[in-house]
């Protein structure tokens, strides 16, 4: 495979790129060689685990090692042998919290519902830059052009974030909030949903258990109570709240920017909820179902037993029944997996599946 990276090759021949380990002296950077400065780490590590515990070494791993066989497969063993709960990376910085509210909500953390940008009517962007992004977890090349299309079919895209950054510049609506108060604006506009009747979750009722308890959650939190927390009008909360929940489809989406405050996991949660509480259909949230049963539902978890009349074998992924249902009961499956709404489309229509 060839690569269209044009700085690939700067990167690998780069004069100044290090070939040999390097140690720091009293002159300088002095080279030493693979087995010396190897076994010179490994003995620190295991003198500063003995002199402060196991937790002193912190371990972060970045980007560049899921594209790389050898750090993922590797990685693994060296944070087991260490031992440490000082673990750190790049999904740590920035979604984790999205993946604890996936966990909760539908019974997996890499269960990620995406926005179906290509046929919503009112898209609610939340401490998210997608045109900076490129789109991030919407997984949606061309983003610029998807967003703009929203408003020229007639919807709305409506940005909140305290910076006017380059994707609040191109929406309908800007509501600067002040930093770290999403949750008290997700809580307000929920607040809102349910005190105008607006919340239908349609075909999620099957799988969706809790909704009386959501709604007194959020009871403490009508708009006026909020507002000057976040620093918006009550009469622009409940605007958005009406708007979002009138439009004839609609979702919520957060990124980064509501990942990390000391209420990132609410707020996860909360937007979570905006977005799936309204309806279900074309043009929400691509809700995760199982893709053996073609049902909404939380995938089976260690902490869940099998059940073995389901299915005779399980597949790779824990617990996910892939062989066909037991004789009697008619199969509903999809060929492949597939969202609570996607599955009320046209194969020309559908979009592509969330990715793992």
């Amino acid at each position: 495979m060839r690569s269209r990276w044009r700085g690939s090759g700067y990167s690998h021949e780069d004069p100044d790129r290090l070939r040999r380990p390097l140690r720091r002296t009293a002159g300088g950077w002095a080279e030493v060689g693979w087995d010396e400065a190897l076994d010179e780490a490994a003995e620190r590590l295991a003198e500063i685990q003995r002199a402060h515990g196991r937790n002193a070494v912190a371990i972060y791993q970045g980007n560049p090692v899921v594209h790389n066989h050898g750090s993922v497969l590797f990685s693994q063993f060296l944070l087991r042998s260490l031992g440490s709960r000082s673990r750190y990376s790049a999904t740590s910085v920035d979604q984790l919290p999205q993946m604890l509210a996936s966990l909760l909500m539908f019974g997996h953390q890499l269960l990620l519902p995406i926005p179906d940008l290509d046929r919503t009517d009112f898209l609610l962007i939340l401490g998210a830059n997608p045109l900076a992004s490129n789109g991030s977890l919407m997984t949606a090349p061309g983003v610029e052009k998807r967003l703009h299309a929203i408003r020229t079919r007639g919807g709305r895209v409506v940005v909140v974030d305290p910076r006017r950054t380059e994707t609040a510049a191109a929406a309908d609506q800007h509501l600067p909030i002040r930093p770290g108060a999403d949750v008290f604006l997700l809580a307000a506009l929920i607040h809102a949903l349910f005190a105008e009747e607006r919340v239908h979750v349609g075909r999620l009722a099957d799988g969706t258990d809790g909704l009386h308890v959501l709604a007194d959650a959020v009871k403490p939190f009508a708009p006026e109570a909020v507002a000057a927390r976040t620093g918006l009008e009550a009469g622009a909360i409940r605007a958005l709240a009406r708007d979002f929940g009138a439009a004839p489809s609609a979702v919520a989406y957060g990124r980064v920017g509501v990942c990390r405050r000391r209420t990132s996991s609410p707020s996860r949660t909360a937007s979570g909820s905006a977005a799936t509480s309204t309806r279900d259909g074309a043009g929400s949230a691509a809700c995760p179902s199982s893709p053996a049963s073609g049902r909404w539902r939380p995938w089976p978890t260690r902490s869940r037993p099998r059940d073995p009349a389901r299915c005779a074998r399980s597949s790779r992924t824990r617990g996910t029944p892939c062989s066909p249902p037991p004789t009697g009961r008619a199969s509903t499956a999809p060929s492949g997996p597939s969202s609570s709404w996607s599955r009320s489309t046209s194969t020309a229509t559908r979009p592509r599946a969330m990715p793992t």
